[in-house]
């Protein structure tokens, strides 16, 4: 390094906005903000198209395993849904006896996380059970899958 650029002064010795804001920063933490927001939107595509009862053979699982997740899954969705209710009605308490508004935003997201995966653990019983792969929303609302021929 040369003498000359050791004494070197310029604009950006004394006023550079851009770093003292660190902009660069920012717009990383943007871009992977944005990307993370984006990527909750796009449907993953399926690696393979199979089964229930081509699924079940490629994982080598017998009829009791099948049950036993069944179960097991089923009671993993009434436990969560039960900690969802539970962290509703303390927010609830919070924000009612406490005036705790805090309390309460905090606690709705936590219920909404509580019961998500309830669904999901509750979908997936709901699955094994009807022995059918990627079984829709409403198949799950209504309780049985639709029969192959007529979607009503």
């Amino acid at each position: 390094m040369s003498v000359w650029q050791v004494f070197k002064i310029s604009r950006k010795t004394f006023f550079n906005p851009s770093a003292w804001f660190d902009v660069a920063s920012f717009k990383e933490g943007n871009r992977a903000i944005y990307d993370s927001v984006n990527g909750l939107f796009k449907i993953p595509e399926a690696k393979r198209t199979e089964t229930f009862e081509q699924a079940v053979t490629r994982m080598g699982l017998s009829e009791e395993t099948l049950q036993r997740r069944q179960t097991d899954y089923y009671n993993f969705a009434l436990i969560l849904f039960i900690l969802g209710v539970i962290v509703i009605l303390f927010s609830l308490y919070l924000l009612f006896f406490h005036f705790s508004l805090s309390g309460f935003i905090i606690g709705i997201p936590a219920a909404g996380l509580f019961l998500a995966q309830a669904f999901k653990y509750h979908f997936w019983s709901f699955q094994i059970k009807h022995r059918k792969l990627g079984c829709t929303f409403a198949e799950w609302r209504r309780g049985q899958p639709f029969d192959q021929g007529s979607r009503t």
